[in-house]
């Protein structure tokens, strides 16, 4: 009899991106509610219903609708048999792994003294990153086909803006990977904000691009740090299930339809203040930040959302 690979045994249901992440959470964390599951996953209300519903079709998950304070709330539990095929999953991808190791060694490849754990760890983002249509590459404008890794965005990106009255160029800039890892430099965004890392990856997270501007101003006024960060998800309807499950903006945005712009007062007396602005054209999801004195913290972040909107805005339909 011929043996079968390791990958073979892997459950459709279980295996794909979105379902494995709400058993992966439920085994964490326990019974979650609706909502809890959907921003973990940043999820949009039908799409983690029709998800759902599959598990529980196959009696990996029970869902029970309550009252608490008078609302309607619905729970989710992962069953023994979810848990059982969520633990032959992690056994599967284990043999992968260690296949895979096996194979690094036996080419002398490899450091050898590799974290299983944090081995583990990129396996799962690497399935959570999947697309559901299977198709993981993106055009790169000559017939053939790239990886997602190594999308080119930087196009996207305001190349000179006005930032505080002065044309700056960028001081550091760089490509987002498909697991939301960012270039050197970059470590607060890419290692400190993992819930934001998941709900990207969730939504089938191509690659991207991050640019950032600094513009040195006179004592009394401090300096202006800006970001843009502008990701490929999965589909326009992604950008849209992130955007919906944000608070109501408290920062008007003119000219850029549905925009989501906030000011983070500063934490101590004399610190700056943070304004941010998320927007979305099409597939791709933009992020700007403004590290600023109040004053100049919104003016700063609607100029430059307008720069980044421009580039975005001209791609095709």
């Amino acid at each position: 009899m011929v043996e079968q690979e390791p990958g073979a045994g892997l459950r459709e249901v279980v295996h794909q991106r979105v379902r494995l992440g709400v058993l992966a959470v439920l085994d964490r964390r326990g019974p979650c509610t609706f909502s809890q599951l959907r921003d973990a996953l940043g999820q949009s209300d039908g799409g983690l219903s029709r998800h759902l519903g599959v598990l529980e079709q196959h009696d990996y998950i029970e869902t029970e609708k309550v009252f608490e304070n008078r609302r309607p709330r619905t729970w989710v539990r992962m069953t023994e048999a979810g848990a059982d095929a969520f633990r032959e999953e992690q056994e599967l991808l284990a043999k992968l792994l260690a296949s895979a190791s096996h194979e690094t060694r036996a080419t002398g490849t490899g450091s050898g003294g590799e974290d299983p754990t944090a081995a583990m760890a990129i396996v799962f983002a690497a399935l959570l990153a999947g697309d559901d249509t299977g198709n993981e590459t993106v055009a790169d404008g000559s017939g053939a086909d790239a990886s997602a890794d190594s999308a080119d965005h930087s196009a996207l990106m305001p190349t000179a803006p006005v930032i505080a009255g002065q044309r700056t160029d960028p001081v550091a800039s760089g490509p987002i990977s498909a697991r939301y890892q960012f270039p050197d430099g970059y470590a607060d965004f890419g290692f400190e904000q993992r819930e934001q890392r998941l709900m990207m990856m969730s939504h089938g997270l191509r690659g991207g691009w991050i640019t950032t501007w600094h513009v040195n101003r006179r004592e009394r006024d401090g300096d202006v740090m800006a970001h843009v960060v502008v990701v490929e998800l999965a589909g326009a309807s992604d950008c849209e299930a992130i955007l919906a499950v944000m608070s109501a903006p408290t920062v008007d945005l003119p000219g850029v339809p549905g925009a989501r712009g906030y000011l983070l007062p500063a934490a101590e007396d004399g610190a700056p203040s943070t304004a941010v602005a998320w927007f979305s054209v099409g597939r791709h999801l933009a992020s700007v930040v403004v590290v600023a004195a109040d004053d100049i913290a919104v003016p700063v972040l609607q100029d430059l959302v307008a720069e980044a909107h421009g580039p975005l805005s001209a791609l095709p339909s």
